[in-house]
């Protein structure tokens, strides 16, 4: 089955992200922030793809993927948000449909895609509902994988250690 990774982040800085694209073999970040602008420099559109073409890693901003629904104490409800962004992005023609059938297709030439947002949330972060989206296109599915592994897990993992 093919896979995609998915990584916000506020997860870590972005040598440990580019560490962790190198581990798992991916070869492009494709962005879907609305804007590719971080109050972290290092996550700003230039830095990045300096620091990926210096790592050997393909780097794509792709704004039709980004959330348009503000995330702030006045926003709407995050289920609402999940359905909005369902509709937006399942609009057959739309810019945003053309762009997940574009990223379909560079995983199924064979990129090793980890799709990169802000949020530390990998549940309750617009990456979740792109990365669903996605596996919508795939006959024999695709698999989502968090970039990193969640500190509960490590938990579990190492008894404790990690975080």
């Amino acid at each position: 089955m093919l896979t995609v990774w998915q990584y916000g982040y506020q997860q870590g800085n972005r040598d440990q992200m580019l560490e962790r694209c190198a581990a798992a073999g991916v070869t492009d970040v494709w962005d879907v922030r609305f804007s590719p602008w971080s109050p972290n420099p290092d996550f700003c559109l230039h830095r990045m793809k300096v620091a990926c073409t210096n790592a050997r890693v393909g780097y794509y901003s792709v704004t039709d993927l980004g959330n348009p629904y503000p995330r702030d104490e006045d926003a709407m409800p995050w289920s609402e948000t999940v359905e909005a962004l369902r509709v937006l992005y399942g609009k057959a023609a739309s810019k945003e449909s053309r762009a997940l059938a574009t990223l379909a297709r560079a995983i199924t030439d064979g990129r090793r895609v980890c799709v990169l947002c802000a949020c530390k949330s990998q549940i309750q972060c617009h990456r979740f509902v792109v990365c669903e989206m996605l596996a919508r296109l795939f006959a024999d599915g695709l698999a989502v994988e968090p970039l990193y592994v969640p500190a509960v897990k490590q938990r579990e993992l190492f008894g404790g250690c990690g975080t």
